[in-house]
């Protein structure tokens, strides 16, 4: 269904937030609000000039009630990347004259020093262009008549996997790859996608990031503890460890 807003005050609003250049001030305000207001800068996994701000997105905000700034405003909402990951957020609110009433911003827990992520900023400082990055998907597997690796009773079975690759292709090589060595096929693949791309708008369990920290070189694909595995019977399903 399109907007029923009529299209002259879209524009009007776009040439607002334009002409203040809104998200040019948001991107050059970021560095005195974490210089003034948060101490613990310094436990980042990244230097404060590594952050490269992107447009989230613009509302008009017509209606507030405290604690929040009085209405109408506009929110400019920034997303804060680093190497490629998602980082963090910075929300820049002005009046309809371009006066600014508040800042805000934070830096999720898994990209301080200590968090569970940070050592894929490490690994991605490491990177040239055309260097694999860690890519995560599901990968439904058939047995073959010489596996070993599923019980007898399991025609297949699916698991998280992740793979050191430069696109979906070369994942699903590597995938195929990786299983055919256990006489198994590597049928449907879904969700596939960079880890990093996963990580900026899913919660990603510990043992994910412990698979990506485990690829190398040498040993591209990692496979989650877990396999669900299912029988030729519809709807037969139970849960495997490796």
């Amino acid at each position: 269904m399109g907007s029923r807003i009529p299209d002259r005050v879209v524009e009007q609003l776009r040439d607002l937030v334009d002409n203040q250049d809104l998200v040019h001030r948001a991107i050059e305000s970021i560095a005195s609000y974490w210089r003034e207001g948060d101490p613990e800068v310094a436990y980042w996994a990244f230097a404060r000039d590594e952050l490269q701000p992107q447009l989230g997105s613009q509302m008009l905000c017509l209606r507030s009630t405290p604690p929040n700034p009085q209405a109408p405003y506009i929110a400019t909402h920034l997303e804060l990347y680093v190497r490629g990951h998602r980082v963090g957020f910075y929300e820049f609110l002005t009046t309809l004259d371009g006066d600014a009433v508040q800042k805000s911003g934070g830096i999720m827990d898994d990209f301080y020093v200590a968090g569970r992520a940070a050592f894929l900023l490490e690994r991605a400082r490491e990177r040239t262009p055309g260097d694999p990055e860690e890519w995560i998907g599901t990968v439904d597997v058939r047995a073959n008549q010489d596996n070993t690796f599923l019980p007898a009773s399991a025609a297949g079975g699916y698991a998280t996997v992740l793979a050191l690759a430069r696109s979906k292709d070369e994942y699903r090589r590597h995938v195929e790859d990786f299983f055919g060595r256990m006489n198994l096929q590597a049928e449907e693949l879904d969700d596939v996608e960079p880890l990093a791309e996963r990580l900026a708008y899913q919660e990603v369990d510990d043992e994910t990031l412990e698979l990506a920290g485990a690829l190398s070189e040498s040993s591209p694909v990692a496979c989650g503890a877990a396999i669900h595995t299912y029988g030729s019977d519809v709807g037969e399903e139970d849960t495997e460890s490796l």
